[in-house]
């Protein structure tokens, strides 16, 4: 699986299951398939989301990052458009 499946298929479960601003969930490794939670790939996918301005860690509990889409107006729009671009990845 590619770099960019890996996203759109993050992005799609985080859409789907409403995870904007603080409403996050802790583990979206759990939403890609056991072969890929771990590799470096996916640790990728989720700094570029995190540099694009897509991805936010509103807190971290346990040590361990919390993530959510981000709320901002702009981003809205460009994550929304990926999502319908691509439909349902997952």
């Amino acid at each position: 699986m590619l770099k960019d499946d890996i996203k759109k298929v993050l992005i799609s479960r985080l859409v789907r299951g409403r995870h904007w601003g603080e409403a996050y969930t802790h583990n979206i490794r759990r939403f890609l398939p056991k072969h890929l939670r771990g590799e470096k790939v996916t640790d990728e996918a989720i700094e570029e989301l995190i540099k694009q301005e897509w991805l936010i860690i509103p807190k971290y509990k346990r040590g361990e990052p919390m993530f959510s889409l981000n709320p901002r107006a702009e981003s809205v729009k460009e994550i929304m458009q990926s999502y319908e671009e691509y439909g349902n990845a997952a």
